[in-house]
C-alpha cells in the first residue's frame, strides 16, 4: 500500500518536437510510504522518499527501505530528459541467506553484508562504484574473519578491483585492474598471501 501527499504544477508537451524539451516550468514534489511491498522477490517492511521535480531533474532524498533486518538508503539525481542518474546508496544488514537458493549451484554462503557506493550515467552507459563487507562469512562451510571487496565499473570494464580475504593467521589480497566482461580479457593482476600454503589457497576460495 502507497500513501503520501503530492504536489505539481507546470505544463507537459506531449506533442513535443524530438529533441526539444516537454517540460515547461514544471515543478512538483512528493512524500511517499510504501508498507508490505515486494522488490525481486524479497519483501519490504517499509519504504519511504521524498522526491522534487524541477524542470526535467528529478532529486530523491531521504529514500529508505527496510526489508526485514536490512536498510537500503538511496539519494541522488534523475534526469528525464537525458534519463541520466547520479545516485548514492547505503546498504547494511542484508542476511545473505535470504539468496542462498539463488547461487546454490555456485557456492553455500551465509552472513551479513553490508555495501555502500554510487551509480551514474544512462542505460546505455551506466557507471558505478561499490564498496561491500561481509560480517561472518561463511563459504562452502568455511568461515572467515574478514571478507571485503571493492570494485568500479563503467563500459563493461572492471576497472579497479580489491578482494580481501582473511581466516586467522592466513590471508589472501587480490587487486585486478581492467577487466573486460564482454572479451574475458584482463590488464594485470596482482596477489598477495599471508602465512598459508598452496593448499590452504585453494581452500581458501573453494
Amino acid at each position: 500500500t502507497v500513501s503520501g501527499s503530492i504536489q505539481a504544477s507546470g505544463i507537459y508537451a506531449a506533442d513535443t518536437l524530438p529533441g526539444l524539451n516537454p517540460f515547461r516550468d514544471t515543478k512538483a514534489s512528493a512524500d511517499l510510504t510504501l508498507e508490505d511491498g515486494t522488490a525481486f522477490d524479497l519483501p519490504i517492511n517499509d519504504a519511504h522518499a521524498k522526491l522534487k521535480l524541477t524542470g526535467t531533474r528529478l532529486d530523491v532524498s531521504d529514500a529508505v527501505m527496510t526489508s526485514q533486518d536490512a536498510t537500503l538508503a538511496v539519494s541522488g539525481s534523475a534526469f528525464l530528459d537525458t534519463k541520466a542518474i547520479d545516485l548514492s546508496f547505503d546498504l547494511t544488514g542484508f542476511d545473505l541467506a535470504r539468496i542462498r537458493d539463488r547461487v546454490k549451484n555456485y557456492a553455500n554462503i551465509a552472513g551479513t553484508a553490508k555495501a555502500r557506493g554510487t551509480v551514474t550515467g544512462t542505460a546505455d552507459d551506466i557507471r558505478a562504484t561499490v564498496s561491500a563487507a561481509v560480517d561472518n562469512l561463511t563459504l562452502n562451510g568455511k568461515r572467515y574473519d574478514q571478507a571485503e571487496v571493492s570494485l568500479a565499473y563503467g563500459a563493461n570494464v572492471i576497472s579497479d578491483l580489491t578482494l580481501t580475504l582473511k581466516r586467522g593467521a592466513q590471508s589472501l589480497s587480490v587487486q585486478a585492474a581492467n577487466y573486460d566482461i564482454k572479451t574475458n580479457c584482463l590488464q594485470s593482476a596482482t596477489g598477495r598471501i599471508v602465512d598459508i600454503n598452496i593448499p590452504d589457497v585453494w581452500q581458501l576460495l573453494t
